[in-house]
């Protein structure tokens, strides 16, 4: 009997103990959270209008990402992919690969509504497209929707032919450099030359 008030002292602080350590924990998680947020945001921004800021309260960007096919609806940007997978993976790195995107049912969300910027969904493809992204972010308002397509759904305007061909060795006559392609531009990323000095 003589050690119970030793088992109740310690029991009275391992209950304190782990309150404590549960606050720490909700602090952290609450931390962990808004960094996730901040990079999502970041990357989204980044990606989409060429800006790294978390100051966009008040702010209009003008959107880079993608092409407008159709005048009449500036607000629809267009990026080529090869198929409908690569529409997912496409938004999946406009968002940054970011764990807070959640699966819908016909596609996946970025939902950053809570820090006042918007959200991006994406939805599975028609016939018109292989994937697209409602896009409702107030810092963006000249941007509602990215279209993935590929190249059968581009449409007229898809006679991009590359003039350099892999393994190609140029030379620039002002600078005497010479470049060599190890990647042709295809769809919309670009071609990559190295560059050897005489």
């Amino acid at each position: 009997m003589k050690r119970s008030p030793f088992i109740v002292l310690a029991a009275c602080a391992l209950l304190c103990l782990n309150a404590c350590v549960k606050n720490e924990t909700s602090k952290s998680n609450a931390k962990n959270i808004k960094q996730l947020e901040d990079n999502a945001i970041l990357t989204v921004l980044g990606n989409l209008t060429g800006q790294s800021t978390l100051n966009f309260a008040d702010k209009s960007y003008q959107a880079t990402y993608g092409t407008v096919l159709d005048e009449s609806n500036p607000g629809e940007r267009s990026i080529k992919v090869q198929s409908e997978a690569f529409s997912k993976n496409s938004f999946l790195s406009i968002a940054g690969f970011s764990s807070l995107i959640e699966e819908t049912s016909d596609g996946m969300v970025l939902d950053l509504t809570g820090r006042k910027f918007g959200k991006l969904t994406f939805h599975e493809g028609s016939g018109t497209n292989s994937g697209y992204v409602d896009v409702d972010i107030r810092c963006i308002p000249g941007l509602n929707r990215i279209s993935f397509k590929t190249k059968d759904q581009w449409g007229l305007n898809d006679d991009e032919k590359s003039i350099f061909t892999y393994g190609e060795v140029l030379r620039d006559p002002q600078n005497g450099y010479h470049y060599l392609v190890i990647y042709e531009p295809s769809m919309h990323l670009p071609g990559l030359m190295i560059s050897v000095q005489p």
